[in-house]
């Protein structure tokens, strides 16, 4: 009996160190700013460069602040960042991603070098909290909102970038060739494409639009776009009519032979034509060959000087015809 009480009062000493443990793990945690950044959905082919290593990515994969990420053609991968920020990369894109902080109080910053990412922050972010998109000639701040960031020739000296605001606002900042930001913050808001050019002398707000070309995206990202819809109350288009662009894409995009082939058009028949044969008594004066529906042509000469022919020249041909020459007789 003794012996029982003895391994049970162990037992119970090692689960409160469990237990203590446990919580000193989670607070040490806490300090060290644990990060939640998830892949919760990948399609086709992507790579992780993580130090001097390459990992292949899968779903449900942490990774981890300062991986590089790179998506290969036709290839989309999707993830998740503390709970309320979704992120998705088309293809053919490069960046890389930091980290730190904890949920509450984070900063994330993601380095667009080329290809495109859309960005849903569904939760406006804590005060202490920071959310930067960096590209070759921009750096770009967010709060709270729905937008996409393209980078074309991000590692050439002519980079251009674009953002498409879907819902709230991006401040953006200028970055010069030589790497710094310009103290002027510009604001843009939900509806507006802004273009940002760069070369080795300048960097510029190239143009502002006040609208989105939606069907430009693909069917991935437009699927992406209806899927954040119902985070925002204020998104740039309605479900409805993102619906109606998503349809009418499927149906541009249909392969070529379910169209109704092309009828051939009847060939045309030939002309008919007719033999019209003038006769004076048995013998054969001439012959005209004449298009059917045509009128025949009165002969100029005729067989003698006093007389007629004996036809209608104004009936048109359908068919073989004689045509007589009657003699008249001068009075005597």
């Amino acid at each position: 009996m003794m012996k029982k009480k003895q391994i049970a009062w162990i037992a119970g000493i090692a689960a409160a160190v469990l237990l203590v443990a446990g919580v000193a793990v989670a607070v040490a945690l806490s300090h060290r700013g644990y990060r939640s950044v998830k892949i919760y959905q990948m399609e086709g082919t992507a790579q992780i460069s993580r130090g001097s290593q390459t990992v292949a990515p899968y779903a449900d994969m942490l990774l981890k602040s300062g991986d590089r990420v790179e998506t290969g053609e036709n290839s989309y991968l999707y993830l998740k960042v503390d709970e309320d920020k979704y992120l998705m990369a088309e293809p053919e894109t490069v960046f890389v991603l930091t980290a730190k902080g904890s949920a509450k109080n984070s900063r994330t910053k993601i380095e667009i070098e080329q290809g495109s990412v859309i960005h849903h922050i569904t939760s406006p972010l804590g005060k202490n909290s920071e959310y930067e998109i960096s590209t070759p000639n921009s750096t770009m701040a967010i709060r709270g909102t729905s937008f996409r960031i393209c980078v074309e020739n991000g590692s050439g000296e002519n980079s251009h970038t674009e953002l498409q605001v879907f819902d709230g606002a991006v401040e953006v900042r200028l970055v010069g060739s030589d790497g710094k930001e310009t103290e002027t913050v510009q604001t843009f808001r939900q509806g507006q494409t802004v273009a940002v050019a760069a070369n080795a002398e300048q960097t510029v707000i190239e143009s502002v639009k006040d609208e989105i070309d939606y069907a430009g995206l693909d069917d991935s990202a437009l699927g992406f776009l209806r899927d954040g819809i119902r985070y925002f109350e204020n998104f740039d288009i309605s479900e409805s009519d993102l619906d109606g662009i998503i349809e009418q894409k499927k149906k541009a995009e249909q392969p070529a032979d379910t169209a109704e082939p092309e009828q051939p058009e009847p060939p045309e028949e030939p002309l008919r034509s007719h033999t019209v044969t003038f006769m004076n008594g048995n013998d054969v004066f001439g012959r005209q060959t004449v298009e059917e529906g045509k009128l025949a042509a009165q002969p100029k000469a005729t067989p003698t000087p006093n007389g007629h022919w004996d036809f209608d020249f104004t009936v048109p041909i359908l068919g073989d015809t004689a045509v007589f020459w009657v003699e008249e007789k001068l009075p005597e």
